[in-house]
């Protein structure tokens, strides 16, 4: 058996060094603004736009302090396209030692697709009939019968083709197909971007290998090389993105216009980044038994299995710290009872459980029913709808992990999450607190029994 006194001296944290920066911070007291374009998957580094064409490289660590409307919170909170506010170890630093998120990105409400049958420029105002939102990784599912009509702003950037046009010129393409993106203001959807389709459309479901943001072009893995231009509507995460964002993505559904080939690219949305996102860089989920709870705050888990590129593999026995701030849980015949960590899981050794692990400390773990077994099945999607009274939830846009990558598979409908650890900004919280539309890992068994739920 691993001594657990033998591994206190492991616990030692590494100091990283400041970079020079290329360019002064914006104050004396080394202080940046700007917008987030991408995040290491590690947790290492971010890039900030400073301004129209400076992109600056900024380190993070262990000891960088998140917040968000004035409290502290996880990196799990941050995503491309905030605004944020970096405070740097010194002036001529690179190394941040806090930062805050001023503002979110643009969040996404809808992607819609629909035929232009009216346009008033003068009150910025679009009228489309068979609108079809983007559901389910395709458009078409569930058609509007009625027209509708949606507000533009007049900075809306209006492209046909990969032409930029002017609002007064959307009368010239009555009947033409177009593709708009929304935002929720006071209540209501407002068309962010717009795209008019020139010849046909075809999409694509497949992983992104490569981007190059300086000759737009991205390459996926079947169909090889495709450009998009400076209007294409790219969403991840929920949020609308610079071509930046888009480096160090994944699965794509992709929309293309051509007349025999594909010719652009209007619409990309990455797929959910599930546990390798960089939000949840520093977390770590583990399934083992509880082999010794010592004295001093530290459980050894043995027998262990961890979660690493959206499958269980086999892994060391370790050691974790655990402190009163744990929230621990335990699964006895189908009903969960909360358990008081420094109290309680001495009565649990030699039982089996899942741990949400953050930086070497248990932040969560639920010990499970001696009757259940691993679940191994990994799915991402957005909720759609929770039934609080049947504890179920139903998820859409969802793909299903299957060998190697990510597989499109519709709807997982009435899921059964009344026994599930569900997690969200680093923190356990219940069903009642999922949001429509929230992005979710979750990880469940072929009876659609749900064990974990990650809220991105």
């Amino acid at each position: 058996m691993k001594k657990i006194a033998g591994v206190l001296s492991t616990f030692v944290l590494a100091m990283v060094l400041a970079f020079p920066l290329a360019a002064q911070a914006k104050d004396n007291l080394g202080t940046i603004t700007g917008s987030l374009t991408s995040i290491d998957p590690k947790g290492m580094y971010i890039t900030v736009q400073l301004n129209r064409s400076t992109n600056q490289t900024f380190y993070i660590n262990s000891n960088t302090v998140y917040r968000k409307n004035s409290g502290v919170v996880d990196i799990s909170e941050m995503y491309v396209g905030d605004v944020v506010s970096l405070t740097l170890a010194s002036p001529s630093s690179s190394l941040v030692t806090s930062l805050t998120i001023q503002s979110v990105g643009t969040q996404v409400e809808n992607i819609y697709r629909g035929t232009i049958t009216a346009v008033n420029s003068a009150t910025n105002r679009l009228t489309v009939r068979n609108e079809q939102p983007l559901e389910d990784w395709e458009f078409g599912f569930r058609v509007n019968a009625k027209q509708t009509t949606t507000n533009f702003q007049s900075r809306t950037p209006i492209y046909v083709g990969n032409k930029k046009v002017a609002k007064t010129a959307l009368k010239k393409y009555i009947n033409s197909d177009v593709y708009y993106v929304t935002t929720k203001q006071f209540g209501k959807e407002v068309i962010q971007q717009m795209i008019v389709r020139e010849n046909n459309e075809r999409t694509y479901y497949e992983p992104m290998l490569a981007v190059d943001t300086r000759y737009k072009f991205m390459d996926l893995a079947n169909v090889g090389r495709m450009y998009f231009h400076d209007g294409s509507i790219l969403v991840r995460n929920g949020r609308l993105i610079k071509p930046t964002g888009l480096t160090v993505a994944n699965q794509a559904y992709v929309v293309t216009d051509g007349h025999t080939r594909n010719n652009f690219v209007h619409v990309a949305q990455v797929m959910h980044d599930s546990f390798t996102s960089a939000n949840f860089a520093g977390h770590e989920l583990y399934y083992g038994k509880i082999e010794q709870v010592s004295d001093n705050y530290l459980m050894e888990v043995t027998d262990a299995v961890k979660y690493d590129r959206n499958r269980w593999t086999f892994t060391d026995d370790d050691v974790f710290s655990y402190s009163n701030s744990t929230v621990a849980k335990v699964d006895l015949d189908a009903q969960i009872i909360s358990l008081k960590a420094e109290m309680d899981l001495f009565n649990y050794e030699g039982d089996y459980a899942y741990f949400y692990v953050k930086d070497g400390h248990v932040q969560a773990l639920q010990i499970i029913d001696q009757a259940d077994h691993l679940s191994t099945v990994t799915a991402v999607g957005r909720v759609s709808d929770v039934n609080l009274n049947l504890g179920q939830l139903t998820l859409k846009d969802v793909a299903q992990w299957r060998a190697s990558g990510f597989v499109q598979s519709g709807r997982l409908v009435d899921m059964t999450i009344d026994r599930a650890l569900i997690i969200k900004g680093g923190k356990v919280i219940e069903a009642s607190q999922l949001k429509m539309h929230d992005r979710i890992v979750v990880i469940y068994d072929d009876a659609l029994q749900a064990a974990i739920l990650l809220v991105d």
